[in-house]
């Protein structure tokens, strides 16, 4: 993404500073989320979010909002994460993908985003397109509405690709 920027000019021809308006900011971030819908959809997301934090110079981080009833404390949730367990952190190193893997316990998931992932920061979510609404589909476009940059991964797409 470019950002054109017009140069006044002096009657001598000479430039002068840039046009009033806003400072041009430039977006780099060094730091891609996952965001972790399930096991499958996540997996296809780390690899293409492994090329892209590989193409930017970062590092991936895989993230999994896990909402906490009311009734539960914060502190103790009954069971583990998906991203815990031991046969998915085996999956993601096979990914050969060094990818670090936070959990973050909530009430509400979508009011949690602000607090964990900064402002105009890129997120890769995995997912599969269909005609309905799908829970992967209503966090891209709710990301997107708060400003972040969200790329989509079809894993139905990723998987013709990876397999012929």
């Amino acid at each position: 993404m470019t950002e054109i920027i017009p140069i006044t000019r002096t009657r001598t021809g000479g430039a002068t500073s840039a046009a009033p308006g806003p400072e041009p900011t430039t977006w780099a971030p060094r730091q891609v989320y996952v965001l972790f819908t399930n096991p499958e959809e996540t997996l296809g997301a780390v690899r293409v979010a492994g090329r892209l934090a590989t193409a930017m110079g970062g590092g991936v981080t895989v993230i999994h909002f896990r909402s906490i009833g009311f009734g539960s404390p914060l502190e103790h949730p009954a069971g583990l994460s998906p991203v815990e367990t031991d046969a998915f952190r085996a999956r993601l190193a096979a990914e050969d993908c060094d990818a670090r893997v936070c959990v973050c316990l909530c009430r509400d998931a979508r009011q949690a985003i602000r607090s964990v992932i900064d402002d105009r920061s890129l997120i890769v979510i995995g997912g599969r397109r269909h005609w309905w609404p799908t829970p992967s589909n209503r966090w891209r476009r709710m990301l997107e509405a708060q400003g972040y940059v969200v790329v989509f991964v079809n894993e139905a797409s990723e998987e013709r690709q990876f397999n012929g």
